[in-house]
């Protein structure tokens, strides 16, 4: 999983997304469940074609961020895909409800 920090990486991301779909984690170092999603994550990532995975730390990424998306909570994963948000999901998740969220939105 790709590290994002700054708003402008974020953009970059964005703005070059074909039509792989991207999933932005966001989450904190601290937190409980962002562990567990990422360990769940890290299980199916390898097993996943056309999706690709970012991760942003609340507390090390640039404020304004996590403010664009109004992030409150975490963790939370973002959805997009040809540059736009096409879902939120919020709190940890098991690896099938993952995968069925995932194959929704791609």
């Amino acid at each position: 999983m790709k590290e994002l920090k700054t708003i402008e990486e974020l953009d970059k991301l964005l703005t070059e997304q074909d039509s792989t779909l991207a999933i932005v984690k966001v989450g904190a170092h601290w937190c409980g469940p962002c562990k567990m999603l990422e360990r769940t994550i890290s299980e199916i990532e390898p097993t996943l074609e056309g999706v690709e995975f970012y991760a942003v730390d609340v507390d090390e990424a640039d404020e304004e961020l996590v403010e664009r998306f109004q992030v409150q909570s975490v963790p939370v994963l973002l959805f997009f895909n040809e540059g736009l948000q096409v879902d939120r999901v919020l709190g940890a998740r098991s690896k099938s409800d993952l995968l069925e969220i995932i194959n929704k939105n791609k």
